[in-house]
């Protein structure tokens, strides 16, 4: 850290991961956006700020608390009850899914997506002084700042434009040479790229105001402004039209079933799978044997019509398929909508659950991971979930004259497992959520970061390679889902389209880590968690 005299007058920059700037005028001071100062401000014959101003309210920001803690604070309008602390904020962090069930509800929660919280509070609570409302001025001595909205990084981030010298405290809008601070504060909604197109409308908006330097909260200052957010908005235009090949209109199946017949497509003799954008999969053997993976058709009615629905299906399955039991309900992953059914159907049948032990942690412990649509936000009538059998990727499992391969396929979410098995002499893959694709376009998708689905690491091109190490013949994916792939051409190309989009991520970030940029603080500790139970 280091603190040094801006040629502006009465400015100084505190300058470390995060920076702050002093305003310094007869004998007072105010700061903008507070880094972990342990600076002597005497040494350098500065007074302490009375007062902490905030672009955003982010916990590496606002350390105010422990540097200044008798200053008063203003922050942007609508974070108050977050950097208070208040017993609202952490109210309306405790959300679940309506109770219409309307997926295109996705960005109404206040604090986070899914159930998960992805605001970062102070450590400790802030000593509130006001709020600064966008539109209107913040004036101190004979200083006045502009508030201007700017959501990208952050939906209530403000900047203030000091118009005496055409400079801008831009928070984390961006950084020096065009980039992105990270990835993970842009996401709004569950798998849809709102905080992007807040971005671009604020870099614009910055353009045609025209500053002359940029002084970021992250990084260098930006001093040739015009160049770096035209870089940032050059960087970013792939969002809207990402990578793809292949031609057609999008279906669920590149083949046809050999029938349907209520919620049931029969993909080949004794493979059956929701026609409905459900999850469920079953197989039935010659001897009327089940394995039951992903027990949720997606029926969103009340408990009672929706448990009753499910049972109505398995007793056309039973008629219609020859099912009369079911061995095993294994989890592709822990999203309620996977396993809402699987306490009904292991008492319908007397089955076992089994699933990978990373996905067994989540579903026995959801409240240790800070994960989007785990059971606990469904409202379902249980909030936890046991696991019997514990899988371990890449060991086969029997299953009366079969074996089950559990496969990471990550891409989805970090913790989730794939299944391969012959079936009737064809290699046979269930992707889950990692893949869900039936034929059109092949179109890489940004990642749902709080589902931990970080690049390269843990991203579908990884996926797709693991899945090529068994080529398959048909994948079964999630939400209805299905290809044919005989010659492993789908894969390939899928394969290609990604790898096209993580050199287009990479390029978005200063330093080409996309690993950094896609993961939330603490997910790392979250990986090391996951891995001991």
């Amino acid at each position: 850290m280091r603190i040094y005299q801006s040629p502006i007058p009465d400015l100084w920059v505190i300058e470390s991961s995060s920076n702050g700037y002093l305003l310094a005028r007869n004998g007072k001071s105010i700061l903008v956006d507070c880094p972990d100062c342990e600076l002597d401000f005497d040494a350098y014959g500065l007074p302490q700020p009375e007062l902490v101003i905030h672009t955003h309210v982010q916990e590496e920001h606002c350390r105010e608390w422990k540097a200044f803690p008798n200053a008063k604070v203003d922050v942007p309008e609508g974070t108050s009850e977050l950097a208070k602390l208040s017993e609202k904020f952490f109210e309306e962090t405790r959300t679940v899914w309506r109770s219409d069930r309307n997926w295109d509800a996705r960005g109404e929660e206040k604090h986070g997506i899914g159930g998960c919280v992805t605001e970062r509070p102070p450590r400790q609570a802030l000593n509130l002084f006001g709020e600064l409302h966008p539109g209107g001025n913040f004036i101190w001595e004979d200083i006045e700042l502009e508030i201007l909205a700017l959501p990208g990084h952050g939906k209530h981030s403000i900047a203030l434009r000091w118009k005496k010298h055409n400079v801008l405290f831009s928070g984390d809008l961006l950084r020096r040479g065009g980039y992105l601070v990270n990835m993970y504060d842009l996401e709004r909604a569950y798998g849809l790229s709102h905080g992007y197109s807040q971005l671009r409308e604020s870099l614009l908006r910055v353009l045609k105001i025209a500053p002359s330097l940029i002084l970021p909260a992250t990084g260098q200052a930006i001093d040739n402004p015009h160049e770096d957010l035209s870089a940032l908005l050059k960087r970013t235009e792939w969002i809207a039209n990402p990578p793809e090949c292949e031609n057609g209109e999008p279906a669920m199946l590149n083949f046809h079933p050999l029938r349907d017949f209520g919620r049931w497509h029969e993909l080949r003799k004794g493979l059956f799978q929701n026609n409905n954008y459900g999850n469920t999969v079953v197989f039935v053997d010659e001897a009327g044997h089940g394995l039951l993976l992903d027990p949720d058709p997606c029926v969103w009615l009340g408990w009672d019509e929706s448990c009753k629905a499910v049972n109505d299906d398995f007793d056309l399955l039973e008629r219609e398929a020859g099912l009369n039991s079911v061995d095993y309900i294994m989890f592709s992953h822990y999203h309620g909508d996977h396993v809402q059914f699987a306490p009904l159907l292991r008492e319908r049948y007397g089955a076992k659950t089994a699933a990978t032990a990373d996905v067994a942690a989540v579903l026995k412990y959801p409240e240790r991971f800070r994960y989007p649509c785990a059971l606990d936000w469904y409202g379902f009538p249980f909030a936890t979930l046991g696991v019997d059998i514990i899988l371990e990727y890449g060991k086969a499992f029997p299953w009366r004259d079969r074996l089950i391969r559990p496969v990471h396929t990550q891409g989805h979410c970090h913790a989730h497992a794939g299944f391969f098995l012959e079936w009737n002499a064809e290699r046979i893959a269930c992707t889950g959520d990692s893949l869900q694709y039936g034929s059109g376009p092949l179109r890489a998708c940004l990642p749902i970061l709080y589902n931990d689905a970080a690049w390269p690491d843990f991203s579908v091109a990884q996926t797709i390679r693991e899945l090529q190490d068994y080529h398959p013949s048909l994948l079964v994916c999630g939400h209805s889902h299905a290809f044919q792939d005989l010659d492993g051409r789908i894969l390939e190309k899928f394969r290609l389209v990604y790898e096209e989009a993580e050199v287009l991520v990479a390029a978005m970030l200063h330093d080409g880590d996309t690993m950094r940029a896609m993961s939330p603080p603490g997910y790392e500790e979250k990986r090391v968690q996951l891995k001991i139970l």
